[in-house]
């Protein structure tokens, strides 16, 4: 084994919290430290978050949507960790942390400035989708192939 890569895990999860983890439970707890404190940034320092999806999370750790719902509310409950909106807003329930279409949306006219003003401003649940929704339906199922092209 080469361990000229390697990530610090915290003595606490092994002193204090290993005993009480689940196997699922543990899986994810060391996801997230990879995923976070394992990557330095580019300026040298760790990262202290991660956006981490549930499919990264079952590409890791071989564990299915349920399981991955049902273990980070219960490393939620148990302190282990947080989740956070980009805004810092904690998010306790697992229907606080689905994604909405115009925040998707959002996210893509961000990083593609054409796509800008094509945004629809968030909707309420009574209206109906506007027609340019579309769109970013259309780019994010190209993102989503390409990305998983590359895998």
């Amino acid at each position: 084994m080469n361990y000229k890569q390697t990530t610090q895990v915290p003595n606490e999860v092994f002193d204090k919290h290993l005993p009480n983890l689940t196997f699922s439970e543990l899986k994810l707890l060391l996801i997230i430290i990879r995923q976070s404190y394992g990557w330095k940034t580019k300026n040298g320092k760790r990262k202290e978050r991660d956006r981490i999806t549930y499919s990264q999370f079952q590409a890791k750790t071989g564990l299915s949507r349920r399981v991955i719902t049902e273990t980070v509310q219960s490393l939620l409950i148990k302190h282990l960790i947080s989740v956070t909106a980009k805004s810092g807003e904690r998010l306790h329930q697992p229907e606080e942390r689905k994604g909405t279409k115009y925040e998707i949306s959002k996210v893509i006219a961000e990083n593609i400035p054409r796509l800008k003003q094509k945004l629809m401003p968030k909707r309420k649940a009574y209206e109906s989708e506007k027609y340019t929704a579309g769109v970013f339906d259309a780019v994010s199922l190209g993102i989503t192939y390409y990305y998983l092209e590359d895998k």
